[in-house]
């Protein structure tokens, strides 16, 4: 797809048409100028308006061509075509079968194929290969990289995201190793692209050196709930997962029903989860007559609170609620200390996926899974759906922004939950691709097969690089189907045959000549990958399963000049957020609990 000005369009129409009326003048002169016994000054008087006419509409079309002046220090320049700029490179490819022919004839001249066979005729055909490019609308329809350690994943998304940043376009990038060579080089491309203000790094490593993120600060409470309900998601309890879900309810609509609609955190949740009576007065503050959803909110929260009062004893029930509150507070309490608070529990965070988006921000969210495996998968999934809330407002608002903005999450078994499979499904119409890169089949199924087939079926495209597990083989093996092969085999034969007799015979002798060719064909069905395919790849090759076909494709080995730059010399930008007035419950609890603590 071309891009292209709208006032260069309209330009072109006005063109035309003063271009046509141009026409007309002259075909009018010359006309009445052939109109028999036409007297001459009569001729001449058409010639001379003609003449005058054709000058002005020669004005106004110099006036059309003259560039636009914005401001006295910028002029307008010609539009070039934008093709490249909505596409993404992801290396040489060849048709798989065109591959699959020249292997095959190494093997008809040497009898087998070995890797270094294999590797020279790579060499050979590379430069045959053609560039391999998705536009935007390809991309939003998802990509699946499966690659074991070091067979060039990492560069190859740091080719898709370098394109993004020399584009000018944002990306949202997850990953759970903490590498600070990856972010690091991200770093320099921003640095160098003079895009330092539009990078985000959220980092739990280097607390001082993050960008601060609330995953609560933003959305409406059903968008909230949700992003909440993600530290219940393993519960295989239903009993604790209802309680979980009717109590997390209740706190969410007392902190977003708060007069002036102020900002709340992790730890305002944790305070009214822990404090009964601090619920009920954050309750009471509640304004019923500011508007139909407050009064039906209250109405709800008072059939909620009904449930803790004990008729018998004429009294609320503080015991029960500590009981079935404990799970969900000791769940939330990771984030209430350490590296995790001085980054979520903000009024005012750095990061807010949705305006990130719309910005073209590049933003990058850097969990260790080796330091801590459990809080990672709790804050990726924590922030996923939060994704999810940002791509959903940006869906119905119908404001999506004009280049598209990648999500990818490297390690995506790290943070995987079933419930991402709607981001997958509704995540185009924001123009939010989705690329998902991890190691193997083996590790989605640790959810359910049914999460596979809903996860890489919403996958238009799949790469495949040098995969040891059988079932990462065999589901690329089955994507890429079958083909016909037709074979043939050509037989021949020859034979003579002499004899003599003797002169009694009258015969001397006798020669026979005799030549047979047999050819058979045979035609079969066959995989179009075979398992054992994949062994021959090595680091930058790989096998591309997409919609157009199959291709073995060699990826871009990113071998940049940059510098990878450690989280601790990381020079980021920070401007003062807009932010929103706190509600501060967590310091009221912690006021509480300093005076029962002084008391004994």
């Amino acid at each position: 797809m071309t891009i292209r000005s709208a006032r260069k369009d309209l330009q072109e129409q006005k063109r035309e048409k003063l271009d046509r009326q141009r026409k007309m003048t002259l075909s009018g002169a010359l006309l009445g100028s052939a109109i028999p016994f036409m007297p001459a000054p009569m001729v001449i008087a058409m010639g001379l308006a003609a003449a005058y006419i054709t000058l002005g509409i020669n004005t106004q079309a110099k006036e059309i061509d003259k560039p636009l002046v914005w401001d006295s220090q910028f002029e307008e320049a010609e539009l070039t075509d934008c093709d490249l700029r909505r596409s993404t490179y992801f290396g040489q490819v060849m048709p798989y079968q065109e591959w699959k022919d020249n292997i095959e004839e190494v093997r008809n001249q040497k009898g087998r194929v070995t890797a270094d066979d294999v590797r020279k005729t790579l060499n050979d055909v590379y430069p045959q290969m053609m560039p391999f490019m998705l536009t935007d609308d390809q991309m939003t329809r998802h990509v699946a990289l499966l690659a074991a350690t070091g067979t060039g994943k990492t560069e190859l998304l740091l080719s898709i995201i370098q394109q993004q940043i020399r584009k000018g376009a944002g990306l949202i990038l997850v990953e759970a190793k903490s590498d600070s060579d990856f972010a690091g080089s991200i770093y320099a491309m921003m640095k160098e692209a003079n895009r330092l203000d539009q990078f985000k790094l959220i980092n739990f490593e280097y607390p001082e050196q993050s960008h601060t993120y609330n995953p609560v600060y933003s959305g409406g409470v059903r968008a909230t709930l949700s992003t909440l309900m993600k530290i219940q998601a393993n519960s295989s309890e239903e009993f604790w997962t209802d309680i979980a879900r009717y109590t997390l309810t209740a706190a969410t609509l007392v902190l977003k029903l708060q007069p002036g609609s102020p900002a709340f955190n992790i730890k305002d949740m944790i305070a009214l989860l822990s404090d009964f009576d601090l619920l009920r007065a954050y309750t009471k503050r509640i304004r019923p007559e500011e508007s139909k959803y407050h009064r039906e909110g209250m109405d709800w929260l008072y059939s909620y609170l009904r449930n803790w009062w004990k008729n018998d004893e004429e009294g609320w029930n503080y015991n029960q609620y500590k009981t079935l509150t404990q799970g969900l507070i000791s769940k939330l309490s990771s984030f209430a200390h350490s590296e995790y608070s001085s980054i979520v529990n903000t009024y005012a965070p750095d990061v807010d996926l949705k305006e990130s988006i719309l910005n073209n921000e590049v933003v990058v969210l850097s969990m260790s899974s080796l330091a801590d495996k459990d809080g990672v998968e709790l804050f990726g999934k924590l922030f996923i759906s939060d994704l999810a809330r940002a791509v959903g407002e940006i869906q119905l608002e119908k404001s999506k922004p004009l280049a598209m903005n990648p999500a990818i999450f490297d390690e995506y078994p790290s943070f995987m939950d079933e419930s991402q499979v709607q981001l997958f499904q509704l995540a185009r119409s924001a123009n939010v691709p989705i690329i998902i890169a991890f190691q193997g089949v083996g590790f989605l199924e640790n959810i359910s097969p049914a999460f596979v087939e809903m996860v890489l079926g919403n996958c238009w495209h799949h790469l495949y690089c040098d995969v040891r597990d059988s079932k990462t083989r065999e589901f690329a093996v089955k994507l890429a189907g079958s083909v016909i092969t037709k074979m043939e085999s050509t037989a021949e034969g020859s034979s003579t045959g002499n004899s003599h007799a003797s002169d009694e015979a009258g015969l001397v002798a006798n020669q026979n000549d005799g030549e047979s060719a047999t050819v058979s064909t045979k035609s079969q069905r066959e995989e179009m990958i075979q398992p054992e395919d994949f062994s021959t790849l090595d680091q930058g090759d790989g096998i591309l399963v997409g919609k157009s076909g199959t291709y073995r494709i060699r990826m871009p080995l990113v071998r940049n000049k940059f510098p990878n730059v450690q989280f601790g010399d990381m020079q980021l930008v920070r401007r003062r957020p807009k932010g929103r007035s706190g509600i501060y419950a967590w310091d009221e609890f912690t006021k509480k609990n300093k005076q029962l603590f002084e008391r004994t």
